[in-house]
């Protein structure tokens, strides 16, 4: 979709000044950042989106940040990213040796000269037992017999087929494996045939190496390959006790990104970016972070004077003032006995959103050009620049975010108000569990336990890990020798957020509660703040009151509107269709 292209800051109507900048790293140390921080170790595809948005894909610009700082986010992905790749070699190579050992265990001289049957006079019939392989007429027809690849091939089958069900489960196919997530119950019945698979290949293992020393690599390698997987959750354990625990992650500084310097630029964008007053967007998506859309909806009036009113004009940046002031107000209301009230906490800021173009490090994202970009575009009513007031509520602990922009412009004798509200679902539940994992302390015994029953699933899954990272260096490679730095070429608007990335729908009861009542609250704010800007200007608000029918119940609804409607005051709804019904729900 072709836009225009992107406006200079020109000097406009309102005269530049100093804006209150929001303190650099404000979110750094949220509870919704460290919930973040927690999910590249817990669930892989979290971690590659994460990393293939910021890294990959490093000639897109960020989104607006909504209660979260994605630097150490991403720091955190990069970590655990490295340690997965880590335990994928090692297990990979274990998996290559367990192979070669299998084809050629007979020649390993003093381990095939023993039997444990012959010297206790008791033998099993291991050909008895079940693998995958026997589905298939064994492998070759040699059975259960060393130098046919049997041991290797049936424990790597066996540990994709576990790696499926953990997956089809619910429970993530990170090398870590989760306790205590619920399990589908379609991925119960999934799990048990590979589980029952596992437990056959043991009893078959163990029973002929009893027989026959030469199969001792059907036990001794399994044995090996955990230990990168135990490595490997000793030190996911070691980051959430140390960095993210709950009492000790505020305490801290905030993670940075470390290494060659084009990953310290990505970070340095990402600071520029993520808090900035310009939002450099795609014409297709440009309110990426904001959360999930709901309906917008838009008041058209005519401006008509009182009789003897004074001729002051009516600005954009006038009605924009009275309404910010009133919703200034609701963090001036007194207090509850409990001090908790989060429109208290209500955050009000303006935005400029500019389409994307110039490179990520070309892009001036200083005070003074923020405040160029503001002051030209308020009462703008061009399609490329576009002029915001965003108000914020957040609750639960960021875990739900309610987002309305605000565009007001003139058109002749017309005044233009747009609404546009946005809600972020909660976090995926699998990232609270950091705080459980803290809590269990680390056993040694248990640490071990757990590595050794997960370490088929987690093997296959580390493999597969280290697979998609190194092809995912390679691609980088390729095209940074092709193009040159991403953050040299024309950049893209941003695509998804880290805090979008890690929602899921799933609202409470209470938690729609809350934004049905943070949604009519902003509403209602904005109803009073257009009719007092109309009113202190002399302007007749009579066909804005003609549509405002009182009733007791205090919400506001806009429906759909030719000449406009908005519902103000105590009490006030409109009488309009279910276009605000939509915002509600």
């Amino acid at each position: 979709m072709a836009v225009p292209a992107q406006p200079r800051p020109t000097p406009g109507p309102r005269p530049p000044a100093p804006t209150p900048q929001p303190p650099r790293n404000r979110y750094a140390h949220t509870e919704t950042t460290r919930l973040l921080c927690a999910g590249p170790y817990l669930r892989a595809r979290f971690r590659r989106e994460v990393v293939s948005e910021l890294v990959e894909h490093s000639g897109r610009t960020v989104a607006p940040s909504a209660g979260a700082d994605a630097v150490p986010v991403l720091a955190h992905a990069l970590r655990a990213r490295t340690l997965e790749l880590r335990a994928g070699g090692w297990i990979s190579l274990l998996g290559v040796l367990f192979l070669l050992a299998d084809y050629f265990g007979e020649s390993f001289g003093w381990m095939t000269s023993w039997s444990l049957a012959e010297a206790y006079g008791r033998s099993y019939v291991e050909q008895s037992f079940f693998l995958p392989t026997d589905a298939l007429g064994g492998l070759d027809g040699v059975g259960h017999r060393p130098g046919s690849g049997v041991w290797a091939w049936n424990y790597a089958i066996v540990s994709a087929l576990l790696w499926a069900a953990r997956s089809t489960s619910g429970r993530g196919t990170s090398v870590y494996s989760l306790d205590g997530l619920p399990i589908r119950r379609r991925g119960r019945l999934v799990a048990l045939v590979p589980q029952v698979l596992m437990a056959l290949y043991w009893v078959t293992a163990l029973a002929a190496v009893w027989n026959y020393s030469a199969n001792w690599m059907a036990v001794v390698f399994p044995l090996l390959m955990a230990i990168p997987v135990w490595r490997h959750r000793n030190a996911v354990e070691a980051v959430m006790h140390e960095r993210l625990g709950a009492e000790v992650f505020g305490e801290l500084p905030r993670e940075e990104l470390t290494g060659p310097e084009w990953l310290r630029e990505i970070g340095r964008a990402i600071d520029r970016e993520q808090y900035s007053g310009i939002v450099l967007y795609e014409p297709s998506r440009p309110f990426v972070g904001s959360g999930g859309a709901l309906r917008p909806w838009s008041l058209v009036m005519d401006l008509r004077r009182r009789p003897g009113a004074d001729s002051e004009p009516l600005t954009a940046a006038g009605v924009l003032d009275c309404v910010r002031e009133r919703l200034a107000d609701l963090g001036r209301l007194p207090a509850p006995p409990s001090g908790l009230d989060r429109l208290r906490g209500v955050e009000i800021d303006e935005l400029v959103y500019l389409p994307s173009g110039p490179a990520r490090n070309r892009a001036d994202h200083g005070e003074t050009a923020t405040e160029l970009h503001r002051s030209a575009s308020v009462g703008e009513g061009g399609e490329a620049r576009r002029h915001f007031l965003r108000v914020r509520v957040a609750a639960w602990d960021h875990q739900v975010v309610v987002t309305v922009l605000v565009r007001v412009h003139t058109q002749g004798e017309l005044l233009v108000l747009e609404v546009v509200p946005h809600v972020l679902d909660p976090l995926e539940p699998a990232f609270g569990l950091v705080d459980a994992l803290v809590e269990r302390g680390r056993l040694p015994a248990a640490a071990a336990a757990r590595a050794l029953l997960s370490a088929p699933a987690s093997g296959v899954a580390a493999v597969l890990s280290a697979v998609h990272t190194v092809t995912g260096a390679v691609r980088r490679a390729v095209r940074h020798r092709l193009r040159g730095s991403a953050l040299e070429i024309p950049a893209e608007g941003a695509a998804a957020s880290v805090r979008e990335l890690a929602s899921r729908p799933g609202k409470s009861a209470l938690q729609r509660m809350d934004v049905s009542r943070y949604l009519r609250t902003i509403q209602e704010r904005i109803g009073t703040g257009a009719l007092q800007a109309l009113s202190e200007k002399g302007h007749d608000t009579g066909l804005l009151e003609q549509q405002i029918v009182e009733v007791s119940n205090g919400g506001v609804y806009i429906g759909s509107m030719s000449g406009g409607a908005v519902a103000t005051g105590r009490g006030a709804r409109a009488r309009a269709a279910g276009a605000m019904r939509q915002m509600v729900r």
